[in-house]
């Protein structure tokens, strides 16, 4: 046997629909500021999830334990150690043909210089 349905009519309180439609916003500003700053705090932690897998593909899980790994001598260079990496792998071909255009100059340099 079910209990019976309130008649919509005979409900009092904050769960009483509007008279146009469904309920007001009735939470106060404390729970909209905690509201926003956890969202805020769950897209800042996917972002950084997102960021070590890209991390992992990028150099590697061997690469990735040795740089958490730097995480205690000083943490905040992590970053900056990253953005050095992503640096030298995307500009790596160039590193290296400036690397080999050193070699040659010095290579042809005569040997009283």
């Amino acid at each position: 046997m079910s209990t019976p349905e309130p008649d919509p009519a005979a409900r009092t309180g904050t769960d009483a629909p509007a008279p146009d439609g469904p309920l007001p916003d009735r939470r106060g500003p404390v729970n909209r500021l905690r509201n926003a700053v956890l969202a805020l705090v769950v897209r800042a932690q996917t972002v950084t999830v997102l960021g070590y897998m890209g991390v992992i593909s990028f150099i590697g899980v061997e690469a990735l334990i040795v740089v958490l790994g730097f995480t205690t001598v000083l943490p905040i260079a992590i970053p900056f150690v990253l953005i050095a990496m992503a640096a030298a792998y995307f500009f790596r071909e160039r590193l290296r043909a400036l690397w080999t255009a050193l070699r040659a100059k010095r290579d042809r340099r005569p040997a009283g210089d």
